[in-house]
């Protein structure tokens, strides 16, 4: 698993807690998790996926002004959050 590129995880009760071990995926680009339970903790890990270059994030614990917040540190990874 360490060469995915791809990782869908949509409409799944996962949190962030559970999903500690995407941070070793490094060539990870596409993260689905829409409609998880992922919290604004999920950010740390993300920043740690160097090769990481969009994220799915809508239905989740996440407000949109985390989301917001969060858009200077994560550079040129694209948040798709469904809010405007």
């Amino acid at each position: 698993m360490e060469n995915l590129t791809r990782l869908s995880l949509q409409n799944n009760p996962l949190t962030t807690e559970t999903l500690a071990p995407i941070q070793n995926l490094q060539h990870l680009e596409i993260l689905n998790i829409y409609n998880t339970q992922v919290d604004n903790k999920i950010f740390d890990y993300l920043l740690k996926i160097k090769s990481l270059k969009k994220v799915f994030l809508w239905d989740t614990q996440i407000s949109p002004a985390e989301i917001k917040a969060q858009g200077s540190f994560l550079g040129a990874i694209e948040i798709i959050s469904g809010y405007n």
